[in-house]
């Protein structure tokens, strides 16, 4: 895989290893609520994230990129872009979902707007990708916030998209074009 570092001001990001399998279990086992708005539930032993790892890493770089977010050597959050696709049969769509989490001792303090922007020009630069696109549960503030803040503009809401925690929840969609892919 080439190099897929990427270095903000103050944070490391670094791709998805198997050796971050322990830290990832350590965090998300203690922060039950933090998954409230999230995908998966919180992993309730060391084999669930290890899943989680092993499902990802066999579809990285090609179908996704999931990048660990350090800040001073210390695990704060994972972001990735997720889904991505060259090509739909006769279309051409280069382009990605992305997703993310942060520890809610780092929440509030920027490290959202730094990584989301990193990978969004990641994803804009290296990787030529035309649009990204964003879903959040609706309800989840801290992310509304955070999309609006990146640039993504919300295209519309997907009526009981999932069913979780018995009942039916509501998603937005938001994407951000890249420009300079406009002909």
């Amino acid at each position: 895989m080439k190099n897929l570092s990427i270095s903000t001001k103050r944070l490391q990001l670094e791709p998805l290893q198997e050796s971050d399998i322990d830290e990832i279990y350590a965090v998300t086992s203690h922060y039950p609520e933090m998954c409230e708005f999230l995908t998966f539930d919180p992993p309730t032993s060391r084999k669930d994230t290890e899943a989680f790892v092993q499902f990802a890493l066999p579809r990285m770089p090609e179908k996704e990129i999931i990048w660990t977010v350090r800040l001073d050597g210390k695990l704060v959050g994972l972001i990735g872009l997720h889904d991505i696709a060259r090509q739909v049969l006769a279309w051409k769509v280069d382009g990605a979902n992305i997703g993310y989490w942060i520890l809610p001792e780092f929440q509030g303090q920027g490290f959202g707007t730094e990584m989301g922007a990193a990978v969004i020009a990641e994803g804009f630069g290296r990787l030529g990708l035309h649009k990204i696109s964003a879903r959040y549960v609706v309800g989840n503030i801290a992310s509304k916030k955070l999309l609006a803040k990146l640039g993504f503009r919300e295209i519309g809401i997907q009526e009981k998209q999932f069913f979780r925690a018995g009942k039916w929840w509501d998603c937005v969609w938001g994407e951000l074009l890249n420009k300079n892919t406009e002909l």
